[in-house]
């Protein structure tokens, strides 16, 4: 359920912002790309990366949660490690194929990576960081 929830949230996070925004994606800019493709709907859904984000999410996630529930692993370094070079490489290859920006996939590191710590983290019984709700949304606690 909670990974499920992860995925969910970083998906419909991409979904609203890349909705919302209206930014090229990188191969508009080429005189080489077919103009069918310079105008397609989905030539203007580039911020922030998605395929990066949802991995970032992912693989974040089943880190966090390995970390959890094996805290004397000595595998921890290596699942982390893992963790991080997988939507690295995704965000490059996106990166190398035209369809976003740089700033498009650190951003969408960042904003996956995020979710799939902090989901699990927010399900801990003994977590120093909380959820709740505020006037006009929802506040981040952080206890000490």
């Amino acid at each position: 359920m909670l990974y499920g929830q992860t995925l969910s949230i970083a998906g419909g996070l991409y979904s609203l912002t890349a909705g919302l925004s209206r930014r090229r994606r990188p191969y508009v800019y080429g005189d080489s790309t077919p103009l069918e493709l310079r105008t397609d709907k989905q030539a203007t859904n580039s911020f922030y990366a998605g395929h990066t984000a949802a991995t970032a999410a992912a693989t974040f996630f089943l880190a966090k949660v390995y970390h959890d529930f094996n805290p004397d692993s000595p595998a921890r370094p290596y699942i982390w490690a893992a963790a991080a070079a997988v939507p690295a490489t995704v965000g490059y290859l996106r990166l190398k194929a035209g369809k976003h920006f740089l700033s498009d996939n650190i951003i969408g590191y960042i904003v996956g990576s995020g979710i799939g710590i902090l989901v699990p983290e927010l399900h801990r019984r003994d977590s120093k960081i909380t959820l709740l709700p505020a006037n006009d949304g929802m506040a981040v606690v952080y206890s000490f």
